[in-house]
């Protein structure tokens, strides 16, 4: 029963550590003030690039409140050019609202599913590293920057919400607003698949 349980943490380990891998994302803690240059989404590209007529469906979801009043909107997007409807760019613009503070980023539709599935998989990395005596962080980026991590084992036990910068912005994040937030990923992948 010990294997199986080993087994399981190691996959899920696995999973996070290879949904960062396929996208080449760095393994170092997110110390840079700002993604690589030219690290725009397709979503954001395809939204900002001029010179088109261009259709934005949105389907706006309830905010998650954050600390000091912040809060976390995520927007389903569903974009297209209506000549090619069937050319659609489909993800999320994440946007932090609050205490002064605007950010947004965007992610691409296989970047929703890669937080959703990480955010679920936390519980199960994070419980075999709470033992360790050096300290840990667990976490996970898309490629606009924006991020969740976790610290455990010597570190203070932690969860951040990572807003790439400059200046990065890191807020905690309570246990039932990574759950909602993770909630809401799947409602806005369940409406994009819909769309």
């Amino acid at each position: 029963m010990k294997r199986r349980g080993a087994a399981a943490r190691a996959a899920c380990a696995g999973l996070l550590l290879a949904a960062g891998a396929a996208r080449g994302q760095d393994a170092t803690p997110l110390l840079g003030p700002t993604p690589a240059a030219g690290q725009t989404t397709s979503l954001q590209s395809y939204l900002e690039q001029p010179g088109r007529l261009l259709v934005e469906r949105r389907h706006a979801l309830p905010g998650i409140a954050l600390e000091g009043g912040t809060r976390l909107h995520l927007e389903a997007i569903v974009a297209y050019e209506p000549a090619r409807e069937q050319e659609r760019v489909l993800g999320v613009r994440a946007r932090l609202r609050g205490a002064g503070e605007v950010r947004t980023a965007y992610l691409d539709l296989h970047e929703v599913e890669d937080l959703e599935r990480s955010i679920a998989a936390l519980p199960g990395v994070i419980v075999p590293e709470r033992a360790q005596q050096a300290e840990v962080e667990i976490r996970f980026t898309t490629r606009d920057g924006l991020g969740i991590a976790v610290a455990t084992g010597g570190a203070p036990a932690r969860r951040l919400l990572r807003f790439a910068g400059p200046p990065v912005v890191e807020l905690d994040l309570s246990e039932a607003a990574l759950e909602e937030l993770r909630v809401q990923l799947d409602a806005c992948r369940r409406y994009l698949f819909e769309k």
